[in-house]
């Protein structure tokens, strides 16, 4: 099997946690280059493709909104690139507001090594998600027994979906699942893992996204027989 390694490009950290953040992204095959601040990083993403750009906030240089929209400039090399924020403990709330306006994720510097490798890797690997408003019914083993519940897909991926539940179900949880998708009468059936909780405000809903583990029968090529009619033509 071939590995891949990508790269990712460094903005406005220290030497010694420029080497920090390098380590982790080398267990997950990443090689890193560093920039002092966020002019340097703007010269070289009009250069360079990176599969990520991990910002030290508050940034040198320009203000980081600009930079962000630059870099997501229909003709930028980066315009697809995972953009991660790096903030202090008492500034992620204020970081948080970036989220949607250029970049994909922020972490505290505190978590650096607990999250930063893990949410890179996660989003330079997730796959185009596609908003589906469609009714899902969860069976859940749990300790305690056995729990049926409704609730609605938000939007959906070849690997996963997002469902809008106020169940907190843990990390881990295996669910099995029914999904009626728009249009039709027969259900979708499989099996799902629940991966992580819906960070609120960013996410503006309570709910969970869940990993496909199996479909029933046919129902996987059913699901993507779906998924093509909703990426359209091409």
């Amino acid at each position: 099997m071939v590995t891949v390694q990508r790269s990712a490009l460094l903005v406005g950290f220290d030497a010694a946690t420029a080497e920090q953040i390098a380590d982790e992204l080398r267990r997950v095959v990443f090689f890193c280059e560093s920039v002092d601040d966020v002019d340097a990083a703007l010269d070289l993403t009009q250069l360079l493709p990176f599969d990520a750009v991990i910002v030290c906030y508050p940034v040198v240089g320009m203000a980081i909104d600009k930079f962000l929209t630059a870099l997501r400039r229909k003709a930028s090399p980066c315009r697809q690139s995972a953009v991660a924020v790096v903030a202090s403990a008492d500034r992620v709330s204020e970081a948080t507001e970036l989220i949607g306006h250029g970049a994909n994720g922020v972490v505290s510097r505190d978590d650096l090594t607990e999250r930063l490798a893990h949410m890179i890797f996660h989003l330079v690997e997730v796959p185009p998600r596609f908003s589906l408003r469609a009714v899902s019914r969860l069976k859940v083993q749990l300790g305690h027994g056995t729990s049926l519940s409704l609730c609605q897909t938000e939007n959906v991926s070849a690997t996963g979906m997002l469902l809008r539940t106020e169940q907190n179900y843990p990390i881990g949880t295996r669910v099995a699942f029914e999904m009626m998708l728009p249009g039709k009468s027969q259900a979708l059936r499989g099996t799902a893992v629940v991966v992580r909780h819906t960070y609120q405000p960013h996410e503006k809903i309570s709910g969970v996204g869940v990993r496909f583990a199996e479909f029933q029968n046919e129902d996987r090529t059913r699901f993507d027989e779906h998924l093509a009619t909703l990426a359209g033509p091409g």
